[in-house]
């Protein structure tokens, strides 16, 4: 028969295991938002270095700026510093 020493280390142990458990998975949670938010951060700063690209294009075409402000979503500021 088990003492109750022997109970309370059992008891022990099953916590023990289930905050390393618990640990691991929030670890892993945290590992994969990290990923999936510098994944959208590339895919933005890729999408926002097209857009710049595209008011480059519509300025040298001599596409009035407010145009190209509608066409891309940038600011009169950003698409005027490309010239």
């Amino acid at each position: 028969m088990y003492s109750k020493k022997d109970e309370e280390k059992k008891n022990m142990d099953a916590i023990i295991e289930y905050v390393r458990e618990w640990n691991l998975e929030s670890s892993k949670n945290g590992l994969e938002r990290y990923i999936e938010e510098k994944a959208e951060e590339n895919f933005v700063a890729g999408e926002n270095k097209k857009s710049f690209d595209i008011a480059k294009n519509l300025l040298n075409l001599e596409i009035s700026v407010d145009k190209i402000m509608k066409a891309t979503g940038l600011t009169r500021k950003q698409i005027l510093n490309l010239r």
